[in-house]
């Protein structure tokens, strides 16, 4: 299932592209222009990004951790900004290393990663797959986080469950202890295994609200609770479900 991240009005100029990467690393390559400061929605999505945005002429390169809740994102006051999604529980030793930092928050990319030619090469002006090029040739054959047997695993049984699984029997099914198991997967993904299961069932659950199957939310995804859903929800995307489906067709989801 490909995340969701951003949302924003149709009615707004803002113009998204992206290119989906053949890659060990990267999941994709993402270009945001924004001229007009329209509000965006940021929302968890468990993955970490390289971001360059430009503003009055001037780029600043971060790397950003998911969110943990749905928030107004510092996209909104950039005129444009390239993107490069790294693929969950694969990321470079440099960045790795600092995913306690980075986790829900933003830093410069100077502060963790030292890429002096960076700057130099991702210029406004290049296209994206220009772009997108120089992230895989810089990135590819580097040092980079393995997904381990152990983290694969998880990640392919939340993803095939929707996040509506018992975690406590995921990992049980490891062979290794519990505080164990959340210790490497933290390190490697920056959350919990918990809070990425909620990730993903929550992602899954603002798909069947966009395709008008909110059925599905409680016959599928096990969300007995409404209150609890609706609570859960606007945490996450920080609007109430019925608000959301009110606005299903007005709003673009990337």
């Amino acid at each position: 299932m490909k995340h969701k991240t951003y949302y924003f009005s149709k009615k707004k100029h803002v113009v998204y592209n992206e290119i989906f990467a053949d890659s060990e690393v990267f999941e994709k390559f993402y270009e945001i222009e924004n001229a007009k400061d329209a509000d965006m929605i940021v929302i968890p999505d468990g993955s970490v990004d390289i971001q360059c945005i430009w503003k009055d002429g001037r780029m600043e390169i971060s790397i950003c951790g998911s969110v943990m809740n749905g928030m107004t994102s510092r996209v909104n006051q950039a005129d444009r900004c390239f993107g490069a999604r790294f693929r969950v529980g694969v990321l470079p030793k440099e960045i790795r290393e600092h995913l306690d930092i980075i986790t829900d928050n933003r830093v410069s990319i100077d502060k963790i990663v030292g890429l002096p030619d960076l700057r130099k090469y991702l210029s406004e002006e290049l296209f994206l797959e220009q772009k997108a090029d120089f992230m895989l040739n810089l990135f590819e054959h580097g040092e980079k986080g393995t997904e381990n047997e152990i983290i694969s695993y998880l990640l392919e049984e939340i993803e095939k469950h929707k996040g509506h699984i018992i975690v406590k029997d995921m990992i049980d099914g490891t062979g290794y202890s519990h505080r164990y198991v959340n210790h490497i997967f933290k390190s490697n993904v920056g959350c919990s295994v918990k809070k990425f299961a909620s990730i993903v069932r929550l992602q899954q659950s603002l798909l069947c609200l966009l395709d008008k199957k909110e059925d599905a939310i409680y016959d599928e995804l096990g969300y007995y609770d409404q209150a609890h859903f609706i609570k859960d929800f606007k945490n996450f995307s920080s609007f109430t479900p019925n608000k959301m489906k009110k606005n299903a067709g007005n709003v673009k989801f990337v």
